[in-house]
């Protein structure tokens, strides 16, 4: 009843019942048809696949240090490769071979296949470290690989018809968003397509409570003539598993370039990220072969000598690249770095061109948008070489061309906001199915238990229908119990309004087309005090950060903050803490700790704000008064013994804490993929 009477206002508001957005754009059939058309795609794998699914999200949680769970079927898993476990394990001297038979060693040495079984035998026989030590997330000798199977079909069923694709490739897709509960998937048609699309994108959207950024970016690119992707929305199910909402879009392969170039099998297509180098300008590889080939190496070169514009422009289509910078300025977009990520290059004849995708935290999402900033001051390529080389800045004459003509024609509340009308009131009924229930997220459809809890998991239908339009989300995101980062989600509605409104201004653009929405018009927008809404993320682990406890403080350094200071181990962070508060409920069941005595048989450790090992016993650190520290549960405790030198209490961290390094605290695990490694 709610969003029946938020939706007449709106459509009242605007004057209009639906838009034509698209009209005079064609786009490929299979988005042509699924436009406010909800079609559903299931995606069938056997009954070991689907099993396999299940256990590497159930050994990714079990297997994490803060949850340590002891999960046999992780151990005896199908991606296991005990030979190359076992290898390091010897070569770190964790097995010692001389405690095993002749026939264990010979299985070692003649390097053959070795089974679960011989393999937990060896570890039982002639292992320092347990079985669940060993496939730990905290040390590096497993890892569970990315689900993936090549024997899949696929199911897409729109308006009571029903079409099947027998030969499927599925993988689980994304970077970051790998870490949510929902995964995301990508699919591969092989020797078919499914109107004319061949790779599927099936993206959760879970870091975007509006659910349209990705869609509305698609969409823009469309209409204001950029090469990019297209993008509509499905109900996808996993077998018979409802995984939910997902955004459906195509992928920049072959086959797009097929379709909005003319050119068959390219080999010229290139994909870029900063794993694949460390240049100012561009970091890709081949899409096809995932290497650095002859092509691209000579851009590279070329690019890096480039002296003018002019010399630019023979090679780089300078103008597709300029009008990108303009888009990425009116939608604030700061994931399209140019040598960072979200890009490829594909080169058509002589020139290479610049293609951007993957728009979910454009239009003020993250970090901290202003939408009254100029290009120069909002742009983080200001000084990078090739900004430099074209001159851009606030006044560059095609720059601000560009600027004007998206204003003018798409990017303003005239068109758009209509489009988020009708796109609002045709997924609510689809978003409240898949964020219900509201107060737990992992009950949702498609979510999984995972060890780091992120607050967007737990985005909901309010949240879809308030973000759409001028509510702004802050997530405060807390890294320890009193310290917090802040993440602003603006409305969507208002972002764009509140950029029009800027630009219009700053370039002296003739808007009055959109009167009622300029400052002084009739379209007031809601006080921001009435409609912002505040979320809190707070976290377990060490000091409520989210991360485990450093097992020594001996680690080398990596950053440090307010937290305390950053290590690795394996492929984790883990913190040294500075503010490792007193479990209080042991103080009080020990009065005596206030003033703790070094007298046999007390807990000496809970002055420094740590418990006693219950069951501990591995020394693995001996601070500056000759006491003794172990790690139990993830985090330090002292360990009792008949004599403890009497002397001064010395903190543990301001006594073996190595000199802070200067860097940012981390934001997620390091790593290529922080889904794939234990």
């Amino acid at each position: 009843m709610r969003f029946n009477s938020y939706i007449f206002v709106s459509a009242l508001c605007i004057g209009l019942a639906k838009a034509n957005f698209f009209e005079g754009f064609q786009r490929p059939e299979l988005f042509e048809i699924t436009e406010l058309n909800m079609p559903t795609i299931r995606l069938n794998i056997d009954d070991e696949a689907y099993n396999r699914f299940q256990l590497t999200y159930k050994c990714m949680y079990d297997t994490h240090p803060l949850n340590d769970i002891e999960n046999e079927d992780c151990y005896s898993a199908s991606w296991n490769k005990y030979n190359e476990i076992l290898e390091s394990l010897v070569t770190d001297n964790i097995v010692d071979t001389s405690k095993l038979t002749i026939e264990q060693q010979d299985l070692i040495n003649n390097k053959q296949e070795i089974s679960y079984d011989d393999f937990k035998s060896i570890i039982t026989a002639a292992s320092s470290l347990p079985m669940k030590e060993i496939f730990s997330q905290r040390n590096l000798y497993a890892y569970i690989p990315l689900f993936e199977e090549k024997k899949a079909s696929l199911e897409f069923t729109l308006n009571g018809e029903t079409i099947v694709k027998e030969k499927v490739k599925i993988t689980v897709g994304g970077k970051y968003t790998q870490n949510f509960e929902k995964p995301q998937f990508n699919v591969n048609i092989k020797d078919d397509s499914l109107y004319g699309i061949k790779h599927l994108r099936l993206r959760s959207e879970v870091i975007d409570p509006s659910f349209l950024r990705s869609k509305l970016g698609s969409d823009l690119t469309t209409v204001l003539g950029f090469p990019s992707n297209h993008a509509t929305y499905s109900k996808v199910f996993l077998n018979n598993d409802d995984m939910g909402l997902y955004l459906l879009r195509d992928a920049i392969k072959a086959n797009w370039v097929e379709y909005n170039f003319g050119v068959a099998n390219t080999t010229s297509l290139y994909t870029c990220d900063l794993m694949y180098g460390d240049s100012l300008f561009y970091n890709c590889v081949n899409e096809e072969t995932e290497e650095k080939d002859e092509d691209i190496t000579n851009f590279s070169n070329q690019i890096e000598n480039a002296k003018t514009v002019e010399e630019l422009d023979q090679f780089f289509d300078t103008d597709l690249y300029i009008k990108w910078q303009a888009y990425k300025y009116l939608t604030g977009s700061w994931d399209h770095v140019t040598n960072q990520h979200n890009q490829y290059l594909y080169k058509d004849g002589d020139k290479w061109l610049d293609i951007l995708y993957d728009f979910d935290s454009d239009l003020g999402a993250y970090k901290i948008p202003v939408p009254a900033q100029t290009f120069s001051e909002e742009s983080l390529e200001m000084d990078f070489p090739i900004y430099k080389l074209i001159g851009l800045n606030d006044n560059h004459p095609k720059l601000v061309e560009y600027i004007k003509e998206m204003v003018t024609t798409y990017f303003n509340p005239v068109k758009v906001f209509p489009h988020i009308d009708e796109l609002v009131e045709y997924l609510y009924p689809y978003v409240v199915e898949d964020r219900t229930p509201e107060d737990d997220p992992t009950a949702r459809p498609g979510h999984y238990l995972r060890s780091d809890h992120k607050i967007e998991n737990g985005f909901t239908a309010d949240d879809f229908l308030k973000n759409s339009e001028f509510t702004n989300i802050f997530l405060n995101k807390y890294y320890t119990e009193t310290n917090y980062d802040v993440d602003e989600i603006f409305g969507v509605k208002r972002w764009i309004i509140e950029r029009f409104r800027f630009v219009c201004t700053l370039y002296s653009i003739d808007c009055s087309f959109a009167s009622e929405y300029l400052e002084g018009g009739s379209f007031e927008i809601p006080n921001t005090e009435s409609t912002d809404v505040v979320l809190e993320e707070h976290k377990e682990g060490c000091s409520s950060s989210g991360y485990i406890c450093c097992r020594t403080t001996d680690c080398e350094v990596v950053s440090s903050d307010e937290a305390g200071d950053w290590c690795m181990e394996g492929n984790l962070w883990c913190l040294i803490s500075k503010n490792r508060l007193m479990d209080k409920k042991i103080a009080e069941e020990n009065s005596s700790a206030a003033n703790p005595s070094t007298n046999d048989g007390e807990c000496w450790s809970l002055a420094e704000g740590y418990p006693c090992c219950q069951h501990a016993t591995k020394v693995e650190n001996i601070d500056e008064q000759g006491r003794k520290w172990s790690v139990e549960n993830d985090d330090w405790c002292g360990i009792i013994e008949q004599e403890v030198p009497q002397s001064a209490a010395v903190s543990l961290q301001s006594a073996v804490r190595p000199q802070p390094a200067v860097g940012p605290r981390p934001t997620q695990r390091p790593g290529e993929n922080p889904f794939n490694h234990i």
